[in-house]
């Protein structure tokens, strides 16, 4: 299955989705609260942004079978490689 797929969904700045912080540390919760405030402080909390995500499915996974429910749950976790210096 090659075929790619483009997802998109609009998110609001300073908010979180279910479970996100399901495995945070103390430093974690420090580190979210600043980058709250930051927003806050520039009036970018709660302002809307479009996520775009392009994806190639994985046939064991992703196929959709008629009349059934997901029996698993998945997440992904996305990484700011722009930010590493190589």
């Amino acid at each position: 299955m090659d075929k790619f797929k483009e997802y998109s969904t609009i998110c609001f700045k300073g908010y979180l989705g279910d479970f996100a912080t399901e495995w945070w540390t103390e430093s974690d919760w420090v580190d979210w609260n600043a980058h709250v405030k930051r927003l806050k402080e520039t009036g970018e909390y709660g302002k809307e942004h479009k996520v775009n995500i392009t994806l190639q499915h994985d046939p064991l996974y992703d196929e959709p079978i008629k009349h059934s429910r997901a029996t698993e749950s998945y997440r992904m976790d996305f990484i700011d490689m722009s930010k590493i210096e190589l």
